[in-house]
Order: structure tokens, then C-alpha cells, then sequence
């Protein structure tokens, strides 16, 4: 484990006492579930553009995009609605001396931001996350989003309203990485 990645989980055990980043039954499972599950999604994205940064959405308790940020050294534009956790991800950027910024603001309500990719993880369902999204995934800009193993569930419900081409790739916690561009 790289030193960056241990002040951020130190960071997160800490500012989990009192914001709730992640359920306190999932502190014993920081580095086996959340960090391994966005370690594995590091192996699948592209980095063409190093200088440019990727967007994650619903950017909650820095999972995936500090992960992502720190193994890539990418810079990241994290949302985050909420200005409590958004304090959180700012102080997670400093103490791990990454490039990015945090915009605590809906989405949806946000303009157009220049990146290579947007990211996700346990951010919203699908059928509400490409409505909320859309406008940041013009131009055919490609989506990464963790997801769990009802994927194909999800994929149902958006069919018919949303043309777009999508790959699945398992992943060893029996979670997926759903990498999606609307057409």
C-alpha cells in the first residue's frame, strides 16, 4: 500500500466518526472490500491524457476517485453534494497532495466539465444516473462505474430509453465494472 493511500484511509477511519462516510461495519473491510474493488477498477482505465482530469460523481467518502487520483497520479474533479463530505474529499486532496478539486453541487445542475472519463461507485442506479449525468457524458465521453452483480437488472430498465454501448467486466469481489457511452 502506497504511503498516499494509507493517509487516506487514516484520514477517512478518522472523518468516518462523525460524518458516516461509510457504514461503521465497513471500516474492518476498508483495504479487503472498498480500497481492493477500486484497485481493480485502476487496471481498466485509460490515461491517454494524463494532465487532464477524470470527473467522479457522488464522490462520497473518496471512493473510487482518491484511489484512482493516487495510482493514475491523474488529477480528479470529485462531486459531491454534500458540503460536509465535500469538506472531507478537499482535506483528503491536501493531506494526500493530489491535484484535483471538489464541486459540492448537484450534478445535474453543473455545465459541461472537460475530462477524460467520469467514474462512479455506489452512486446512483442506473435509470436515475444517466438522466442525472447526461450532460457531462456528451460527445460520447465514456462512463466507468462500479456496480454490483444485478447489472444486467439494471441494464433492463434503461434499454429502451437510452441508446448506448456498454462492456461488463466482473471483477473477483463478485462486483462489476460497467464501462458505458451513450450513442
Amino acid at each position: 500500500m502506497s504511503e498516499k493511500t494509507h493517509i487516506f484511509l487514516e484520514l477517512l477511519i478518522k472523518w468516518n466518526k462523525r460524518l458516516n462516510l461509510l457504514a461503521k461495519s465497513q471500516t474492518s473491510i476498508l483495504a479487503s472490500r472498498h480500497l481492493a474493488n477500486c484497485q481493480q477498477m485502476v487496471r481498466f482505465l485509460p490515461n491517454n491524457q494524463p494532465d487532464q482530469p477524470f470527473i467522479d460523481l457522488g464522490s462520497g467518502g473518496g471512493f473510487p476517485a482518491i484511489i484512482i487520483a493516487i495510482a493514475l497520479n491523474k488529477p480528479v474533479i470529485m462531486i459531491e453534494k454534500d458540503q460536509k463530505k465535500a469538506v472531507f474529499l478537499k482535506e483528503a486532496l491536501r493531506q494526500c497532495q493530489l491535484a484535483g478539486e471538489v464541486r459540492d453541487e448537484l450534478c445535474e445542475n453543473l455545465p459541461y466539465i472537460d475530462g477524460e472519463y467520469i467514474t462512479a461507485r455506489a452512486f446512483l442506479p442506473l435509470e436515475k444516473l444517466i438522466p442525472t449525468a447526461q450532460k457531462q457524458m456528451a460527445g460520447g465521453r465514456v462512463a466507468y462505474l462500479l456496480k454490483g452483480e444485478n447489472i444486467k437488472e439494471e441494464i433492463s430498465t434503461i434499454a429502451d430509453k437510452f441508446p448506448l454501448q456498454y462492456e461488463i467486466f466482473p471483477l473477483q469481489d463478485g462486483g462489476n465494472l460497467f464501462k458505458m457511452q451513450l450513442l
